[in-house]
């Protein structure tokens, strides 16, 4: 599995004007754009491969119905669609034939009361990660110490794989002794193992490496998880 990396900033090489049908080459590159509100609630870290007035424009449509009913990426469906990683959407358009077009990512805060019909806003997809990691107290007594106390993990990874697993990987030097095992992985049977028994990460010293770029978490001095803020 390839993990995603750091979205690098620049400055896309065709710029639209108004609100136009975009166009231009394929290729170019995500750049950022302001934060803003819609009805589903705030958007952040915005970064676009089109102009900023068609991302803003493209984002509230998509999102006017509320965070919970943002519409699925589904591959040659002749819309666009969105998918969620780790806490970053990615929205696209998908046509009939040929591959998807340009990218739009973002963040979403969900403040309460923003579902647009009544009903509670959805919960951050991570946030379900913490409660696992919560809940076995059996598991973090014994590696949420051992990560806290014999490795001076402070800082994690936490993120979702494509089978839905939660993925906890520390921050560690590249010289820690038992470097590529320094995280765990939620198993679907309950309970959590460790990162190096899980095919679908993929290479458990590549994973760790790029933990330090992709932190949102922190292991407290009593071994749960704190996700930052956005």
């Amino acid at each position: 599995m390839r993990i995603w990396s750091i979205l690098a900033a620049g400055v896309a090489s065709l710029a639209l004007t108004g609100l136009g049908a975009p166009a231009g080459a394929s290729g170019v590159r995500l750049h950022a754009c302001s934060k803003f509100t819609t009805h589903a609630g705030k958007v952040t870290r915005v970064r676009s491969q089109y102009g900023c007035a068609y991302t803003h424009e493209k984002l509230r449509v998509l999102l006017h119905r509320g965070a919970d009913r943002i519409p699925d990426a589904r591959r040659h469906s002749g819309k666009w669609g969105c998918h969620l990683g780790d806490v970053t959407w990615t929205c696209r358009k998908y046509p009939r034939h040929g591959p998807a077009g340009r990218r739009i990512r973002f963040r979403l805060t969900v403040e309460i009361g923003s579902g647009g019909d009544g009903t509670p806003p959805p919960v951050n997809p991570l946030a379900r990660c913490v409660k696992l990691w919560a809940d076995d107290v059996g598991n973090r007594a014994v590696y949420g110490y051992h990560f806290y106390q014999s490795h001076g993990i402070r800082r994690l990874w936490v993120y979702l794989l494509p089978s839905q697993r939660c993925a906890v990987i520390g921050v560690v030097p590249p010289d820690d002794y038992e470097y590529g095992i320094d995280g765990e992985v939620s198993n679907p049977a309950g309970g959590w193992v460790l990162m190096n028994t899980v095919p679908e990460l993929g290479d458990p010293k590549a994973v760790q490496a790029q933990a330090p770029a992709n932190a949102n978490a922190t292991l407290n001095a009593d071994y749960s998880i704190s996700l930052d803020k956005p």
